[in-house]
């Protein structure tokens, strides 16, 4: 699942540099004359570029995310096994042992 979002980064990234150089060319006025140069609309191309690197950076980000939760989700998994195989013994005490119990307070000379 993450590799899917990161290769979706990826790919998001290149649409948006495609897109923005298709939106520069596209996005200006067509020259009366077929002579006449036809000029680069670089406003348009760096809004494509500017929007593509952020989404690609959000999915990115998302797919970092959900690789920190694998980790953890693996890692705790691994823990309770470990724990779970150990016998912890004799280690429970009984409340009626404690029943005469009192709690000195400390002596201040």
């Amino acid at each position: 699942m993450v590799r899917i979002f990161k290769w979706l980064a990826v790919i998001t990234l290149i649409f948006a540099i495609m897109a923005g150089i298709l939106s520069g060319y596209l996005s200006t006025e067509t020259p009366k004359y077929s002579f006449e140069s036809r000029d680069f609309s670089w406003l348009s191309a760096i809004n494509w570029w500017v929007l593509g690197v952020i989404s690609a950076i959000f999915i990115f980000g998302f797919a970092r995310i959900l690789e920190c939760l694998e980790s953890i989700t693996s890692i705790l998994k691994k823990t309770e096994v470990d724990t779970t195989s150990q016998s912890l013994g004799n280690a429970g005490t009984k409340l009626s042992k404690l029943s005469g119990y009192t709690m000195s307070s400390p002596s201040r000379d």
